[in-house]
């Protein structure tokens, strides 16, 4: 233990599942959003889990994920994927993750209106 003030925060988070997209189990989204701009995306799908945050969003988390490029997404959520081994894993980690990020920005709305 330091000596150091611990300071612990509530964060609130929104979640959603997409229960039934073509090609994936159930997608569990998870978001924060700290109203000042900051936030952060966790997307756990069969034993998986991708997360990304960003500190200058320009808005909601809703909001920047409508207009978010699905190759950003896409890319920001690769860089989270650990344990790739072998050339053909990352290549089916990278599909698996445009399946993801496709069904992401296919139901965003759809969350935001049941948020």
């Amino acid at each position: 233990m330091t000596d150091q003030k611990q300071i612990i925060e509530k964060v609130p988070v929104q979640s959603f599942k997409i229960a039934k997209f073509p090609g994936l189990d159930p997608v569990e989204i998870f978001l924060t959003d700290d109203g000042t701009g900051f936030g952060s995306l966790t997307v756990t799908c069969y034993r998986s889990a991708f997360t990304c945050w960003w500190g200058a969003m320009g808005g909601s988390i809703f909001d920047f994920l409508k207009r978010a490029d699905k190759s950003y997404l896409h890319n920001c959520l690769m860089r989270s994927a650990h344990g790739i081994s072998t050339k053909k894993s990352a290549k089916e980690t990278d599909r698996y993750l445009e399946m993801i990020v496709e069904a992401i920005k296919l139901n965003i709305h759809h969350c935001e209106a049941i948020k």
